[in-house]
Protein backbone atom coordinates (compact mmCIF):
# COMPACT_ATOMS: atom_id res chain seq x y z
CA UNK A 1 0.00 0.00 0.00
CA UNK A 2 2.54 2.58 0.69
CA UNK A 3 4.67 1.71 -2.49
CA UNK A 4 1.58 2.48 -4.31
CA UNK A 5 0.92 5.98 -2.81
CA UNK A 6 4.20 6.65 -3.02
CA UNK A 7 4.59 6.14 -6.96
CA UNK A 8 1.07 8.12 -7.21
CA UNK A 9 3.36 10.56 -5.62
CA UNK A 10 6.06 10.47 -7.66
CA UNK A 11 3.39 10.48 -10.67
CA UNK A 12 1.86 13.45 -9.09
CA UNK A 13 6.10 15.09 -8.88
CA UNK A 14 6.54 14.15 -12.44
CA UNK A 15 3.49 16.11 -13.67
CA UNK A 16 4.17 19.37 -11.44
CA UNK A 17 8.07 19.15 -12.74
CA UNK A 18 6.88 18.64 -16.39
CA UNK A 19 4.19 21.65 -15.57
CA UNK A 20 7.17 23.84 -14.81
CA UNK A 21 9.07 23.32 -17.50
CA UNK A 22 6.49 23.26 -19.89
CA UNK A 23 6.04 27.25 -19.51
CA UNK A 24 6.81 29.74 -22.21
CA UNK A 25 10.35 30.52 -21.45
CA UNK A 26 9.45 34.86 -22.08
CA UNK A 27 7.01 34.18 -19.16
CA UNK A 28 9.50 32.91 -16.69
CA UNK A 29 12.31 34.95 -17.80
CA UNK A 30 10.45 38.42 -16.41
CA UNK A 31 10.19 36.74 -13.02
CA UNK A 32 12.89 36.15 -10.20
CA UNK A 33 12.69 32.44 -8.63
CA UNK A 34 11.03 32.71 -5.27
CA UNK A 35 13.51 29.81 -4.43
CA UNK A 36 16.67 30.67 -6.36
CA UNK A 37 18.42 32.23 -2.96
CA UNK A 38 17.32 29.69 -0.66
CA UNK A 39 18.28 26.63 -2.89
CA UNK A 40 21.72 27.95 -3.08
CA UNK A 41 21.62 28.51 0.45
CA UNK A 42 21.03 25.04 0.88
CA UNK A 43 23.84 23.72 -1.63
CA UNK A 44 26.44 25.96 0.04
CA UNK A 45 25.46 24.47 3.27
CA UNK A 46 25.69 20.95 2.33
CA UNK A 47 29.08 21.33 0.60
CA UNK A 48 30.30 23.46 3.79
CA UNK A 49 29.20 20.10 5.95
CA UNK A 50 31.10 17.94 3.41
CA UNK A 51 33.60 19.76 3.70
CA UNK A 52 33.90 19.43 7.14
CA UNK A 53 32.45 16.31 8.09
CA UNK A 54 32.62 14.22 5.10
CA UNK A 55 29.48 13.73 5.28
CA UNK A 56 26.03 15.73 5.50
CA UNK A 57 23.75 14.55 9.04
CA UNK A 58 20.60 13.12 8.40
CA UNK A 59 18.77 16.03 9.94
CA UNK A 60 19.87 18.34 7.15
CA UNK A 61 19.80 15.89 5.10
CA UNK A 62 15.66 15.50 5.50
CA UNK A 63 15.79 19.24 5.71
CA UNK A 64 16.87 20.05 2.33
CA UNK A 65 14.93 16.41 1.14
CA UNK A 66 11.76 18.20 2.74
CA UNK A 67 12.18 22.17 1.16
CA UNK A 68 12.59 20.39 -2.13
CA UNK A 69 9.64 18.16 -2.20
CA UNK A 70 7.62 21.40 -0.70
CA UNK A 71 9.11 23.34 -3.75
CA UNK A 72 8.02 20.96 -6.62
CA UNK A 73 4.56 20.25 -5.16
CA UNK A 74 4.07 24.06 -5.44
CA UNK A 75 5.73 24.37 -8.81
CA UNK A 76 8.13 26.45 -7.80
CA UNK A 77 11.23 25.17 -9.40
CA UNK A 78 11.32 26.82 -12.54
CA UNK A 79 15.18 28.08 -13.63
CA UNK A 80 17.47 25.30 -14.97
CA UNK A 81 20.43 26.14 -12.38
CA UNK A 82 17.61 25.55 -9.07
CA UNK A 83 16.53 22.63 -11.34
CA UNK A 84 19.76 21.51 -11.12
CA UNK A 85 20.66 22.31 -7.30
CA UNK A 86 17.04 20.90 -6.56
CA UNK A 87 18.34 17.28 -7.68
CA UNK A 88 22.23 18.00 -6.41
CA UNK A 89 19.92 18.42 -2.99
CA UNK A 90 18.05 14.98 -3.61
CA UNK A 91 21.19 13.02 -5.10
CA UNK A 92 23.12 13.71 -1.53
CA UNK A 93 20.30 12.92 0.54
CA UNK A 94 20.24 10.17 2.87
CA UNK A 95 19.66 6.95 1.75
CA UNK A 96 17.11 5.83 4.23
CA UNK A 97 14.50 8.12 2.20
CA UNK A 98 15.05 5.78 -0.23
CA UNK A 99 15.69 5.35 -3.98
CA UNK A 100 13.03 7.03 -5.55
CA UNK A 101 14.72 9.94 -4.12
CA UNK A 102 17.40 9.27 -6.28
CA UNK A 103 14.84 9.03 -9.37
CA UNK A 104 13.30 12.51 -8.67
CA UNK A 105 16.44 13.80 -8.61
CA UNK A 106 16.71 12.42 -11.85
CA UNK A 107 14.28 13.85 -13.15
CA UNK A 108 14.62 17.37 -12.37
CA UNK A 109 18.26 16.89 -13.54
CA UNK A 110 16.98 16.03 -17.00
CA UNK A 111 14.60 18.83 -17.05
CA UNK A 112 17.75 21.20 -16.26
CA UNK A 113 19.61 19.39 -19.38
CA UNK A 114 15.87 20.13 -21.21
CA UNK A 115 15.92 23.34 -20.71
CA UNK A 116 19.85 23.58 -21.80
CA UNK A 117 21.74 23.75 -18.60
CA UNK A 118 25.07 21.49 -19.46
CA UNK A 119 26.16 21.09 -16.14
CA UNK A 120 23.10 19.08 -15.37
CA UNK A 121 24.10 16.52 -17.69
CA UNK A 122 26.60 14.26 -14.83
CA UNK A 123 23.85 15.01 -12.65
CA UNK A 124 21.38 13.47 -14.93
CA UNK A 125 23.78 9.95 -15.30
CA UNK A 126 24.96 10.30 -11.87
CA UNK A 127 21.59 10.65 -10.01
CA UNK A 128 20.51 7.52 -12.84
CA UNK A 129 23.22 5.12 -11.67
CA UNK A 130 22.57 6.02 -8.09
CA UNK A 131 19.03 4.98 -8.28
CA UNK A 132 19.46 1.63 -10.18
CA UNK A 133 22.35 0.80 -7.54
CA UNK A 134 19.84 1.16 -4.83
CA UNK A 135 17.28 -0.53 -6.13
CA UNK A 136 19.41 -3.35 -7.11
CA UNK A 137 19.89 -3.18 -10.31
CA UNK A 138 23.26 -2.70 -12.95
CA UNK A 139 24.36 1.21 -13.47
CA UNK A 140 23.95 2.05 -16.75
CA UNK A 141 26.74 5.03 -16.69
CA UNK A 142 29.33 3.48 -13.98
CA UNK A 143 28.98 6.91 -11.76
CA UNK A 144 28.68 5.34 -8.51
CA UNK A 145 31.07 3.23 -6.27
CA UNK A 146 29.83 0.14 -5.35
CA UNK A 147 31.63 -1.98 -2.19
CA UNK A 148 32.18 -5.24 -2.63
Amino acid sequence: MKRITLVICLILVGIAINSCVERKPSRIATQESPVSAELEAMVLEMWAMDDKTGQLPDSVSERHRRAVYAFVAQALIREPEDLWRASLLLQNADIKAGPEVCFLAHQLALQAVKKGYVRAKFLAAASLDRYLVFSGKPQLFGTQRTMG
